[in-house]
């Protein structure tokens, strides 16, 4: 039982590892695009 948790635990633990970069990359585009529509509304 404890084995089988442990392996769900690593599973868990590698999609995070790749899910990281990609969550990273959104939240940047986002931040990158706020800023622009933020630059844009200040402009005018």
């Amino acid at each position: 039982m404890s084995r089988t948790s442990s392996d769900k635990f690593n599973f868990r633990i590698k999609t995070l590892k790749l899910h990281a970069p990609m969550v990273q990359t959104k939240l940047s585009v986002t931040n990158f695009s706020a800023s622009i529509n933020g630059i844009i509304v200040n402009r005018k």
